[in-house]
């Protein structure tokens, strides 16, 4: 019988530490649609940088930066 995953230590670490999967997938899509894609090869690229650039949302809507600016 296939074992159950283990629950997260902490379930809202997620939001404390990272972006949401469905976010970076969002960040994927455009990249892969973008025909200039490869004038960006060789550079780390934020997803928060790429919703800007290509208009994409996270799924409540919202284009969360990470990291967070320091205040």
């Amino acid at each position: 019988m296939p074992s159950s995953p283990a629950p997260a230590a902490d379930p809202g670490l997620e939001q404390r530490v990272g972006e949401p999967t469905e976010y970076v997938g969002r960040a994927a899509v455009a990249l892969q649609a973008d025909p200039d894609v490869l004038e960006k090869t060789g550079r780390l690229i934020p997803v928060g940088e790429s919703a800007t650039e290509y208009g994409f949302t996270d799924l409540d809507g919202s284009q969360p930066i990470w990291p967070p600016a320091k205040g």
